[in-house]
């Protein structure tokens, strides 16, 4: 469909509706990003301080929303997709894998996500008083499988499935 073929007043209802849906999705996204990741941490944590891990989970939401912010100026002046951010393994992926998986992959691990491997090593260190290697073992399974999950979201072609 042509946006010169559809009515005006349905024009805008498909702009609310396309608002909607960035907005649930959004809701979504933070509400993901605060409690799963917590809730795994809060596993290992031997106090149950599971309002202290989504806290520090606040931080790691605050430190993805600059990381979006980033994309915005990337996306616009130099017409670069997320996954091939400056900041991020997806430039070097391109170089050398073709597989778009695996460059969608690399693109999710940025300096960005260094930071938040600190925050999250900090937040995990001073809460659960477990051994390093097993709060660095729990933080990085969950962020490799987060990073999994956006590169299938994003391998996959939604709009071929519709």
């Amino acid at each position: 469909m042509e946006l010169t073929e559809i009515s005006p007043t349905t024009y805008e209802l498909e702009k609310f509706l396309f608002f909607l849906g960035k907005l649930l999705a959004g809701l979504l996204y933070a509400a993901i990003i605060l409690f799963v990741p917590s809730l795994i941490f809060w596993t290992i944590s031997e106090e149950g301080e599971y309002k202290k891990l989504v806290m520090t989970q606040g931080i790691v939401l605050i430190i993805l929303m600059l990381e979006k912010l980033t994309y915005i100026p990337l996306s616009l002046f130099l017409s670069l997709d997320w996954h091939s951010s400056p900041f991020s393994l997806g430039v070097l992926a391109q170089y050398i894998i073709s597989h778009s998986w695996v460059v969608y992959f690399l693109g999710s691990i940025s300096l960005f996500k260094v930071w938040i491997f600190y925050i999250q090593f900090k937040g995990l260190k001073s809460l659960t008083k477990q051994k390093n290697w097993l709060i660095w073992l729990v933080i990085l399974l969950t962020n490799l499988f987060f990073w999994a999950i956006t590169a299938l979201l994003a391998y996959i072609n939604f709009s071929s499935l519709i």
